[in-house]
């Protein structure tokens, strides 16, 4: 009689261990929003630990702007931006925790854009969701969901399958998305790092003043944040604005700039010095938000040159790691050579990290 119990407490133990599978089998299969996102998210877990001197947070200024690889290359320090499109200023708390939890920084970088935002944008599910539904699945994670999401809708962010079910019936964009992870994970690391360029410039040049307010929920979000990088007793934070075409006004640009500096840390709008290192509207834009690769290497070698007049940054690495990001440095002049040919063609396609560039 024992064995009949036993067999059937094994039967159904395994039936049970079958459905966990097949739920994270397909909860991970069936998630579709914005892959680009996704994989720069994936890719600063795939980092080895503490080996990132300089952690930078923020939306996709950053990732289109800056190139940790050839930053690395001139100015010997290693970079990450873990940053997600239209991310929004309420979960850089959440980021600055998960590059924490993994790296030790020696200067944290904040592009303030995602503090910017109009009150429905600051909350909008699909942005949150960018972040929140790609970061490991820890206890951040759970305080994220806790701090951001409303009690009655938690439970679509704890299980994705009740979010993400009916994508099963868009087989094309998840085919995509599979062939995407997969060219993506043929290097150790993202060689890259995180990257988002479109290959054209600027259609619309513009003088007309960004007039982006800093939203009392906007500014609740800076001040989180800054009030987490004091509790952690980070002392080497530095606030930026990242070049935009549409230059922020002024009224607001010192809203940011008080509220940053009053609490000792350091903030410095690019985009109004941009001519000093070369910026042209009409040729180093993709778009009135957005540098191209001409342009991003330009504010790559700025800020990096910025950054290690201002800091002091520790860039002695082991072999290893030396090793790894010079081959990063290697592949990503390859790539942005390509990209610069394209641009000159106005080819107008977007690359990432994981990009086919044989198209």
């Amino acid at each position: 009689m024992k064995t009949v119990y036993l067999k059937r407490a094994f039967k159904l133990a395994a039936v049970g261990i079958a459905m966990v599978v097949l739920y994270f089998f397909f909860a991970d299969l069936l998630k579709f929003n914005n892959t680009n996102s996704e994989l720069h998210v994936r890719n600063f877990y795939r980092e080895p630990e503490n080996t990132i001197d300089v952690g930078f947070i923020g939306a996709s200024e950053m990732y289109a702007d800056y190139s940790a690889p050839l930053a690395y290359q001139e100015y010997g320090f290693t970079s990450y931006n873990l940053c997600v499109a239209g991310t929004t200023g309420g979960v850089y708390k959440s980021m600055i925790r998960e590059m924490l939890s993994r790296q030790t920084p020696q200067l944290l970088v904040i592009e303030v854009n995602g503090f910017l935002y109009n009150v429905n944008s600051l909350q909008d599910e699909g942005t949150l969701r960018q972040w929140i539904d790609n970061m490991e699945k820890n206890d951040n994670w759970l305080d994220t969901i806790s701090e951001r999401i409303e009690p009655d809708d938690r439970k679509n962010y704890y299980v994705r399958l009740l979010k993400y079910h009916s994508n099963w019936e868009n087989p094309k964009d998840l085919v995509k998305r599979q062939c995407d992870i997969d060219r993506n994970n043929e290097s150790d690391v993202s060689l890259c790092k995180s990257m988002g360029i479109r290959t054209q410039t600027n259609p619309e040049v513009s003088t007309a003043e960004n007039k982006s307010k800093l939203t009392d929920l906007g500014k609740s979000y800076l001040e989180e944040t800054i009030a987490y990088c004091q509790e952690k007793g980070l002392k080497n934070v530095l606030f930026i604005r990242a070049p935009h075409n549409k230059k922020l006004n002024k009224k607001t640009n010192q809203q940011l700039e008080e509220i940053i500096t009053q609490n000792g840390y350091a903030y410095m709008n690019f985009e109004y010095i941009s001519e000093e290192f070369g910026i042209d509207d009409k040729n180093d834009y993709f778009n009135t938000e957005h540098l191209n690769v001409f342009g991003c290497e330009k504010f790559t070698d700025y800020l990096s040159r910025y950054i290690t007049e201002n800091y002091t940054i520790e860039t002695e690495h082991s072999e290893d790691v030396d090793a790894e990001w010079n081959k990063c440095a290697e592949h990503t002049n390859a790539v942005f050579d390509t990209l610069k040919e394209r641009t000159l063609k106005e080819e107008g396609k977007y690359y990432t990290e994981f990009s086919d560039m044989k198209w």
